[in-house]
């Protein structure tokens, strides 16, 4: 026992001198475990940063979804405003269910109604067909262009920036301003004080906010904060020409008839909650846009099949006055950004484990040869006295005392930098590498010590 505890002593103290005379050797063996540690946890580091980011981008990145008539009629909106040609609220709910959609924006339209300005003591005037200058006996298409059809939506900011009349903006050249800052062709809202976008949101029971174009108010003698009432047609509700229907408003602002459309420019804008309570259950939507949910943007080609069975099934049952519809799926700004990153990401996984078998290659490599260069080193040891299996403990335990040096530097490195996904991952990369240099520095010990010492030293020699 105790000649035993002498022999680790001796090698121990012949390690520590060793290293201590071999300065450059043992700082290069050092250095080289740090050098691709660091590469390693780098390396690894890219991945995770590229995988966040794609993460992110699919989180921040909207993908947006539009469902619409098959034979989509585009700018000519006069059209949209009958109740023929249009999604039905049923269809919508489905898609709505499914869960893969959230934050939609929808818009709906009616063409027959008239803004009637309230009598005095604020009741419904008798005379209102004659105060509005409507012709009864010559029925509502005769008296279609005196007619103040009806837009709703359920978020008035997205109607103002897409509906906008930008065209001139598209035109080289043109001042897309007027000296007073004025935006050319923008659809421009003036809200009655204590009144803004927040408040175009209807309570059962309470007078519908409007949004009156300037001329309707001029042609009608009502201003802004004014109530008044919308006559409505039953036409397209019981089928009867000659019936109408009222709803209280209060006018909570107007705008300068920039809305993108033939025939919308005097439109008045409305809830889409208060048209839909007007015209329940026969109303229908010209327009349905949503956001897919963020965590279902990475298999859109999941939403697209579930939202095909829905659309199917409405198209096979449609009935009439609604439309067959069709769907466009907008992921072309996500894609156009995830697409290289997605790349990357693969190469980087691809040559990540060819790092990781490259720096157990490099380590043997690395070991086998300084270990190749102790030949001497090992002659003299076993001429005093020490036994093949303790020059050979020596000579690959010195090794292995300056990798793990180095690995435990660079470990604490890469976890400082909070590189390399944590300690799991940093201690997989180092053991990789000490195993490469343990077989390497275990086989060098053995092919040094073969021979006998003198053969080893005339060798040398």
């Amino acid at each position: 026992m105790t000649d035993r505890y002498d022999h680790m002593k001796s090698t121990t103290r012949f390690i520590y001198r060793h290293i201590i005379r071999a300065k450059l050797k043992s700082a290069v063996i050092s250095a080289a475990a740090i050098v691709f540690m660091l590469a390693l946890g780098y390396f690894r580091e890219a991945i995770i940063r590229t995988e966040n980011e794609i993460d992110r981008l699919f989180e921040t990145i909207p993908v947006a979804v539009e469902i619409m008539p098959s034979e989509n009629r585009g700018a000519w909106v006069l059209d949209w405003h009958t109740m023929d040609d249009v999604i039905s609220t049923a269809t919508i709910n489905n898609a709505l269910n499914t869960g893969m959609l959230s934050n939609e924006h929808l818009e709906a339209s009616y063409a027959w109604s008239l803004l009637v300005p309230e009598a005095e003591g604020g009741d419904f005037p008798g005379n209102w067909m004659e105060m509005i200058g409507y012709g009864e006996s010559y029925g509502m298409v005769a008296n279609a262009w005196n007619m103040d059809p009806l837009l709703a939506t359920n978020d008035i900011g997205i109607f103002v920036s897409e509906h906008s009349r930008n065209s001139l903006d598209e035109i080289p050249g043109n001042a897309k301003e007027l000296p007073d800052g004025t935006r050319i062709g923008y659809l421009e809202i003036e809200y009655a004080d204590g009144y803004d976008d927040t408040s175009f949101e209807y309570f059962e029971d309470a007078p519908i906010p409007v949004i009156v174009s300037e001329d309707t108010l001029e042609r009608r003698g009502m201003r802004i904060g004014d109530y008044g009432f919308i006559s409505y047609s039953e036409i397209f509700l019981t089928g009867l020409d000659n019936g109408w229907r009222q709803a209280t408003i209060i006018v909570i602002g107007s705008h300068n008839r920039n809305i993108v459309g033939y025939g919308t420019q005097d439109a008045v804008l409305l809830p889409l909650s208060a048209l839909e309570r007007m015209l329940n259950p026969y109303m229908g939507l010209t327009r349905a846009k949503f956001i897919v949910d963020a965590s279902h943007t990475r298999d859109v080609d999941a939403v697209r099949s579930v939202l095909n069975d829905i659309l199917s099934y409405n198209n096979r049952i449609v009935r009439s006055g609604y439309a067959l519809l069709d769907m466009e799926i907008k992921d072309e700004e996500l894609f156009a950004v995830v697409k290289p990153l997605d790349k990357s990401l693969a190469l980087l996984k691809q040559l990540y484990p060819v790092a990781i078998v490259l720096s157990v290659a490099v380590a043997f490599g690395l070991s086998l040869s300084v270990l190749l260069q102790c030949t001497k080193i090992a002659a003299i040891m076993r001429i005093q006295g020490f036994p093949k299996r303790n020059t050979q403990t020596a000579l690959y335990a010195e090794h292995c005392a300056l990798v793990l040096f180095g690995l435990l530097v660079s470990g604490l490195s890469l976890l400082m930098l909070g590189w390399g996904g944590g300690i799991a991952p940093v201690a997989a990369s180092a053991g990789g590498y000490l195993a490469g240099a343990i077989v390497g520095s275990v086989s060098g010990s053995v092919v040094v010590t073969f021979r006998p010492p003198l053969e080893l030293l005339q060798v040398r020699e």
